[in-house]
């Protein structure tokens, strides 16, 4: 194996097959483009938890509102997570989902929180009073929220949202090709 050095004594490349500019050229490109993909930045809006509602439920509602708006679930499961703000261990309580169809809530005791919503049939989301549906593009959740972009360095794949109360999470708006595809809540253990 040969090396070649350059000018910049940092910089060696090592050629096993084809040439040391063809490699150098590729090393360029694919600094370059994670250069790029570190520069995007995400964007994050601040508001209350009670801004964010489905079908009439609030994001954190009773047991009882969810059975009164959705009915019996599909299907109910008993995550047993090993830390965070659901860990039966941690907590000292039972936690449960509720699945109905690609909606999953987290119930406890007589509450219930939105865990997820994927944006796949008809589900929509209200936050700030405002809807948004899988037919909801990037562009305009940035206006639905208000927010205005001064640059162009940000990524178009999610829109974070912190909560105003003192929680240890944050929500996200997925997007795959420009539309809203996923609500999803982070919890780090």
């Amino acid at each position: 194996m040969e090396k070649e050095k350059f000018p910049n004594p940092e910089l060696e490349i090592s050629s096993s097959n084809g040439s040391n500019e063809d490699n150098l050229l590729q090393m360029k490109d694919n600094r370059e483009s994670s250069v790029a993909k570190e520069e995007l930045v995400n964007i994050s809006i601040t508001l209350s938890i009670d801004e964010i509602s489905y079908g009439g439920l609030k994001f954190k509602d009773t047991k009882s509102a969810l059975i009164k708006v959705m009915g019996k679930p599909d299907s109910i499961v008993e995550p047993k997570y090993d830390c965070g703000p659901f860990s039966e261990e941690w907590q000292g309580i039972k936690f449960y989902q509720y699945f109905y169809g690609d909606m999953n809530f987290i119930v406890y005791q007589d509450l219930a929180e939105i865990q997820d919503v994927n944006f796949s049939r008809s589900e929509s989301l209200k936050i700030s009073g405002v809807e948004f549906t899988r037919e909801t593009d990037f562009d305009t959740a940035l206006e639905k929220l208000g927010i205005e972009l001064n640059e162009d360095n940000y990524s178009k794949a999610q829109i974070l949202i912190y909560p105003e109360e003192p929680l240890d999470e944050y929500y996200i708006l997925k997007f795959e090709n420009g539309r809203l595809q996923q609500f999803d809540r982070f919890e780090p253990c």
